[in-house]
């Protein structure tokens, strides 16, 4: 077995009760598995009760349950602290607790390690990172077995093109928007050829060459203050995350720039094509966005190969993107200010967290296609 992680997973610690959004609470379900089930079933004393009382059965899965007021998992002590770790010690913990935010997705007999984004220590340590976000390939013990009808030449074909389009994310020496401008040429190129089991190297040897990416970005058209599909897609966002919102910080001041823009429109459109541009200026806020975008790169495109769904899991990044920038942009323009490094990596945990309730993140998508937005005509203008 070989492993392809970014290279900051095993570096990743939870910071435990100093998290600011903890992944035991936020009416945010915690699956358990069987084994664990088990264990918990027979633990004696009043601890034992007490877990046997703190798990319900909902749609055909143990989970804890959850405090009706605060919406936390029931064994989160007032110190933010998981009561289960500290009665039973770590080992006691379920798959998900002892796991999260740690995510393992197998090819053939490669198996890619990368951090869920829900967790703000995770995009805490992506948006401080400087250096560009590099993969380690190594060797596993573990003995995992190998699908009989895994196609490795395009698994090959799928590697080199990830490699490709991850250096074009990285090339500090154009706008990050052109970059992800070619990115999505290069995948719905890249798309196209895989479901006709074509060969790909042709076209990841033409990208991989800096100097072909002004032809193609002679032909990008930018319009400054053309903002709407941005603000709407940051309000679809909002829509559905409010649906689990609770008493958080950065939901308030959300749901004050939500507030304001349903209710009084963005009347200053100067200030804020001005606040989208100090964003596009910025290189410190540059540098946190393309380590984003090579982070969720890596995460998306290797999910894409089962089903050839790269660019409409590209298309899921680039709304997230847009959300996390427009809410800058909002921010500066409507209380006059950039919001902090900290709120950033807050806002896109928040969002981050659809990715882990199916329920959410297909009525999202299912409004997003239905607006347009997985469409290269509506993706382009989101991008700044």
């Amino acid at each position: 077995m070989k492993l392809l992680s970014v290279d900051n997973y095993v570096d990743f610690e939870c910071i435990a009760g100093d998290c600011p959004i903890s992944c035991c609470g936020g009416n945010w379900g915690i699956p358990i598995d069987d084994d664990s089930y088990s264990y918990y079933m027979s633990v004696e004393g009043e601890f034992g009760e007490r877990l046997r009382n703190g798990i319900i059965r909902m749609n055909d899965t143990n989970m804890f349950r959850l405090d009706d007021k605060t919406k936390d998992c029931v064994f989160l002590n007032e110190n933010k602290l998981c009561s289960i770790y500290r009665s039973l010690g770590s080992d006691a913990m379920c798959l998900t607790c002892k796991t999260y935010p740690r995510a393992m997705y197998q090819v053939g007999d490669i198996m890619f390690c990368f951090l869920a984004n829900s967790c703000p220590e995770v995009n805490r340590m992506i948006f401080q990172k400087k250096e560009p976000l590099r993969t380690l390939f190594d060797d596993s013990d573990d003995d995992m077995e190998e699908s009989n009808d895994f196609d490795h030449n395009r698994f090959d074909n799928a590697l080199r093109a990830f490699n490709a389009g991850l250096h074009i994310i990285q090339n500090r020496d154009i706008t990050l928007g052109d970059r992800i401008f070619l990115i999505l040429f290069y995948v719905e190129r890249f798309q196209e050829l895989m479901k006709n089991n074509s060969d790909a190297s042709d076209l990841t040897g033409i990208f991989s060459n800096p100097s072909i990416y002004e032809m193609f970005l002679e032909n990008r058209v930018k319009d400054a203050d053309d903002f709407s599909d941005r603000i709407h897609v940051f309000m679809m966002v909002y829509r559905i995350l409010m649906a689990d919102s609770y008493d958080h910080p950065i939901w308030v001041r959300c749901s004050e720039l939500a507030d304001d823009i349903v209710h009084k429109g963005v009347a200053d459109t100067d200030a804020l094509s001005r606040a989208f541009l100090s964003v596009e200026k910025d290189k410190s806020i540059q540098i946190e966005l393309e380590q984003l975008m090579s982070y969720r790169f890596f995460a998306m495109f290797m999910r894409g190969l089962d089903h050839d769904d790269y660019l409409d899991r590209l298309a899921y990044e680039i709304v997230k993107y847009a959300a996390l920038v427009t809410y800058m942009a909002l921010t500066e323009t409507i209380h006059g200010h950039m919001c902090s490094q900290e709120d950033r990596i807050l806002f896109y945990s928040l969002c981050s967290r659809i990715d882990h309730t199916s329920k959410q993140k297909d009525k999202l998508i299912d409004e997003l296609r239905r607006e347009g937005y997985y469409t290269m005509e509506k993706l382009l203008k989101l991008i700044i």
